[in-house]
């Protein structure tokens, strides 16, 4: 509103939003949903990546699938879930490059101990190069978990979750975990989901409004509940998502198909 000198005042909304402690911090803190299962409030989650129905997450110990995403309230409404691998994703974790991948899987291929590695993580160490070993992971790129499989892509957080979107839009459920894309294979089988991504690599390059046509959780920046849907969508991928490495990724998929056929 304006006084009768022409300054403008805050209305009630503008009041409470300058007033509160957050108007003025430099950084977006990572927003914290409530989980709640059957009514009953679980407990709060801080939020990092894209959310959709179907989905796994890892709360209080325990596997819960999700039901609804109340975005507007912060709520994420659950139910308790069995079978298949824990997801990652649990909340409160910082987003990871593919070049810290790419060097995960560097350490797994060799045999070179760091020198700083104390008895614990040497031991640690050498179960994961031997786990690594034992599933032929470096030629497999799937993990078969019987109701979900894991693609791995060995890329970093922003690509798996562009990944998990074009699959999404294909009416898989779908989500960023480690270093690949836990996909829930419904009726299908680990070669349908495999033939999906080949044709995410054929199609061509998709409009953000299908590729984000079902996530929620997009807010990442401390204004961007003001922004506009479609503008938001663009902020989301130019921040969070890396979709130029996720289609080389399925496009290579693509080849490496082809040339063994």
């Amino acid at each position: 509103m304006q006084d009768a000198a022409g300054e403008l005042l805050h209305g009630r909304v503008g009041e409470k939003l300058v007033n509160h402690y957050s108007f003025y911090a430099a950084f977006q803190s990572d927003e914290e949903f409530r989980i709640v299962a059957d009514g009953r409030p679980l407990g709060t989650l801080p939020v990092v990546q894209v959310l959709t129905a179907g989905q796994r997450i890892l709360f209080g110990g325990r596997t819960w699938r999700v039901e609804q995403v109340d975005e507007a309230n912060k709520v994420i409404y659950v139910a308790r879930t069995s079978g298949g691998v824990p997801p990652l994703f649990s909340g409160g974790t910082g987003r990871i490059h593919t070049r810290v991948r790419q060097r995960m899987r560097e350490i797994l291929e060799g045999t070179a101990v760091p020198p700083f590695l104390d008895d614990v993580a040497r031991r640690f160490l050498a179960e994961a190069r031997q786990n690594y070993a034992g599933r032929n992971l470096r030629e497999s790129i799937v993990v078969d978990y019987g109701r979900e499989v894991q693609v791995l892509t060995w890329l970093g957080d922003a690509a798996n979750e562009a990944i998990a979107c074009l699959l999404l839009r294909r009416g898989y459920t779908a989500a960023a975990s480690g270093p690949g894309v836990e996909v829930s294979k419904g009726r299908h089988s680990t070669g349908d989901v495999l033939d999906t991504l080949i044709d995410a690599g054929l199609d061509e390059r998709p409009p953000l409004h299908l590729l984000l046509a079902d996530v929620t959780n997009l807010q990442r920046e401390k204004w961007d509940w003001a922004l506009p849907d479609e503008l938001l969508r663009l902020t989301y991928v130019s921040s969070s998502l890396c979709l130029d490495e996720a289609l080389e990724w399925v496009r290579s998929l693509s080849r490496s198909v082809s040339s063994s056929q």
